[in-house]
């Protein structure tokens, strides 16, 4: 979990000083089969994560999640080398990659 933080804390500094850089470690709460809660984070501060109809990105988008979104993870699938979680996010359902998805 430090490791996590630190992680999470390093990413912010670095995207607050200019070198944003395209995170692709899988840093989104472990789904325990009895479902969690997460909140979407771009590490962008007006970003948005994308919900998707199925998990892969070739699926239509159905929402777009502001960041720091709460969101409620329902599921939980491993698709093209990708962890994506099924979330609730307000009365919609999807699939959200679980690298924007954090705890």
């Amino acid at each position: 979990m430090m490791k996590l933080k630190s992680l999470f804390i390093a990413l912010i500094a670095t995207s607050a000083i200019g070198f944003y850089t395209n995170v692709s470690a899988k840093v989104g709460p472990a789904y325990n089969g009895g479902g969690s809660y997460g909140y979407a984070c771009t590490h962008q501060t007006n970003g948005n994560v994308l919900l998707r109809s199925g998990p892969g990105q070739n699926y239509k988008v159905l929402a777009r999640m502001p960041n720091g979104s709460d969101v409620s993870i329902i599921g939980e699938r491993n698709s093209n080398g990708w962890v994506w979680y099924k979330v609730k996010f307000g009365r919609s359902v999807g699939w959200a990659r679980s690298d924007y998805i954090c705890s």
